[in-house]
Formats: C-alpha cells, structure tokens, sequence
C-alpha cells in the first residue's frame, strides 16, 4: 500500500454512550489522517469522548498523523474523556518518541487495559 493512497478504519461502539474502538490498517499521513479526523470529529459530535484507537495493524504514522492525536486527545480531556492508543507498532511508538508525544498519549496493550484506562477516568 502507497503511503497517501488509504487507510481502512472499523469502528466498534461499546454503548450508545461508548466508549469507541477504532481499529486502524494502513498508513496514517498528512492525506489519510483527514479520515481519521473525520471518524474521531463524527464521535466527538455525538458526544462520545472516550475512544479506543488501536494502531496495531499501522505500519507508518508521519507527524501530521501524530498531530491529529494530540489535537483529539486534548478536545477528549476537555469534554471529560479521552484517547487510548492499543498496540501501536515499533515503527508509529517510534515516531511518538522523538516527537516526545509518548508521555502524554496514553497507550494500552490490549482492548481490556484500554477499557480499564477509560473506566478510570
């Protein structure tokens, strides 16, 4: 898959009231984190703030994909919520280290401890 040309997204509601799981395949860019901005905007429109992102099938995340995530973590925070990320891969864990985003993006390593972050909050 060409970085640019998509990115599969399934999208899972726990409740009515969520918490979401999104679960992510492909390459997040500057050209495809716009259908992951518009997945997590549709979310927070019906007020589900509390979201489950697993990016373990995510081979490349550039810094525009990064920046997404900050920017939907802080809008989740404000409303009472927020953004777990499940399983991100060597290669995105990589990228959110140097960008220094790791410790502010909390991260799980399955569904369930993703679940439990969300449950504390």
């Amino acid at each position: 898959m060409a970085l640019g040309q998509n990115i599969k997204i399934e999208q899972e509601l726990i409740s009515e009231t969520g918490p979401a799981i999104l679960r992510l395949r492909g390459d997040i860019d500057a050209h495809t984190s716009r259908t992951l901005q518009k997945y997590i905007g549709e979310l927070f429109a019906a007020n589900c703030y509390k979201v489950i992102i697993d990016l373990s099938h995510v081979k490349y995340m550039s810094s525009a994909g990064a920046s997404l995530l900050v920017v939907a973590q802080t809008e989740a925070n404000e409303n009472k919520g927020a953004i777990v990320l499940v399983r991100p891969s060597q290669s995105v864990k990589y990228v959110l280290d140097i960008l220094g985003l790791t410790p502010i993006l909390q991260m799980a390593e399955d569904r369930n401890n993703a679940l439990a972050l969300l449950s504390a909050q």
